[in-house]
């Protein structure tokens, strides 16, 4: 068995951070609970298996709007702007809910809208409060000219 040690670890779905330096086993832990989406290793990068999705993940844990920019740099957007609109939408709080209960997230995705969009990135499950997987859901988006689904885009 394989002893990593764990400094940051993100729960899909609640949206729980924990900060945690501690030695743990790996593989017992992360066959025990499919929730867990990033175990960082100090050493190398860690693959976590999440249902039948496979994350790799960095060994840096940034911070939201760092993931904000990777998504906008991975899909040829503008990062400034995506990141004044995830602020605008959800002050960077990816577990953060308005609309009456129906916008989830960073960028405050409606279940239809993240079911529709999420799919063509492969993402299952709503995922909405994952501030990695909205950020790049967004960027897609936008990539397809769909800004406007936001009231805090502005042209």
């Amino acid at each position: 068995m394989k002893t990593s040690s764990i400094v940051g670890a993100f729960v899909l779905g609640s949206a729980i951070t924990l900060s945690l330096k501690m030695d743990v086993i790996a593989e017992e832990y992360l066959s025990e609970n499919e929730t867990l989406v990033a175990a960082i290793d100090t050493e190398a990068p860690t693959i976590v298996s999440v249902s039948e999705q496979v994350i790799e993940m960095p060994t840096k844990v940034s911070t939201i709007p760092e993931i904000v920019e990777a998504a906008a740099a991975e899909f040829d957007q503008d990062p400034v702007v995506m990141k004044q609109v995830a602020f605008c939408e959800s002050s960077y709080r990816p577990e953060v809910v308005g609309d009456s209960g129906l916008a989830v997230g960073l960028f405050q995705f409606h279940p239809d809208t993240w079911r529709e969009e999420s799919r063509f990135l492969g993402y299952t499950g709503d995922l909405r409060t994952d501030p990695v997987a909205a950020s790049r859901v967004a960027a897609y988006m936008w990539q397809h000219g769909l800004q406007h689904r936001w009231s805090c885009y502005r042209d």
